[in-house]
């Protein structure tokens, strides 16, 4: 009998070494093959994608009801890109021209530290080599990146060059977003009236290309605006649409924090059963206290 366990321990032991070392390949990108999975809070998904020297790789990835990160490592593991710009119902695109040969690694993060589920689709588009408008989308992502590490007016300036590179791109959604971060970086340093033309801009090629979730964090920032100037009509209004929409793309903290600025309009006009109203619902709403809205939580 003492044998017999021996035995067993011992080839138990062979076993679990052999059973450690296994590791999950992880799954392989297809050009032009879209890839959609569920993802939870604090999760992360990982890819690869094999490229050639030279190949250029336009990455998209459409986030459903929770917000994700995509980022873009080389073959050594060093981290290349990280695109977070954008939130729930919204578009990460990312750019990569290949440097040297050999396996990419793509991941997917979900930035909810929360019991949020929500899901992704993704996928990544590969050609040959790099077009001259691809240098300039290339050229363009640089200057968003720069920008989102500066402030005032330095982050107005990078912006405004990627401006002048998309809009020879034909990149609509991209060219929203910059417009949009270059106002709400003129309402942070008070400069109301020209926040509201950059917003203004910005939502007009958001409705064009029917980006839904961008339209309602324009609309959502054009309110908060007209709160700092105390035009609290104008402010509701615009709350309300953004409510509508945030509702819509099932965006949880932005619904909460409409909500919660539409409590505030109402109450700097005295109507304080509204803003009770609008406040209780906030409360009910996702926890809105350690992150703002997302994409005003990635500019300055």
């Amino acid at each position: 009998m003492t044998k017999y366990v021996c035995r067993c321990m011992v080839l138990w032991l062979l076993f679990l070494p052999v059973t450690a070392q296994v590791v999950r390949e992880p799954m392989t990108l297809i050009s032009d093959q879209r890839v959609e999975r569920a993802i939870a809070g604090n999760e992360s998904h990982t890819y690869q994608i094999p490229l050639t020297a030279g190949q250029f790789v336009r990455f998209r990835l459409e986030q459903q009801a929770i917000d994700t990160a995509l980022i873009v490592s080389a073959p050594d593991g060093k981290q290349l890109i990280k695109m977070d710009l954008t939130g729930i119902g919204e578009q990460e695109t990312a750019f990569l021209e290949a440097a040297v040969t050999g396996n990419y690694q793509v991941y997917v993060c979900s930035v909810e530290a929360t019991s949020l589920r929500g899901s992704y689709r993704l996928d990544a588009i590969a050609q040959a080599t790099a077009t001259v408008l691809d240098r300039q989308r290339l050229l363009a992502q640089g200057l968003l990146l720069e920008a989102n590490a500066l402030a005032g007016p330095q982050a107005i300036e990078k912006r405004q060059q990627a401006l002048l590179l998309l809009r020879k791109t034909s990149e609509p959604r991209w060219e929203a977003y910059t417009i949009f971060s270059i106002g709400l970086s003129y309402a942070n340093l008070a400069q109301y009236e020209k926040a509201i033309e950059y917003y203004e801009q910005s939502l007009v090629i958001a409705h064009e290309v029917k980006d839904r979730a961008g339209a309602g964090y324009t609309i959502g920032h054009l309110g908060q605006v007209y709160e700092s100037l105390s035009q609290y009509e104008k402010a509701i209004e615009c709350q309300e649409q953004a409510l509508t929409i945030a509702r819509e793309v099932k965006d949880r903290r932005q619904e909460g924090i409409v909500l919660n600025y539409l409590g505030r309009s109402y109450e700097s006009l005295n109507r304080y059963e509204k803003a009770i109203e609008y406040y209780e619902q906030a409360l009910g709403s996702v926890d809105i206290s350690s992150k703002p809205d997302h994409r005003a939580s990635q500019i300055d």
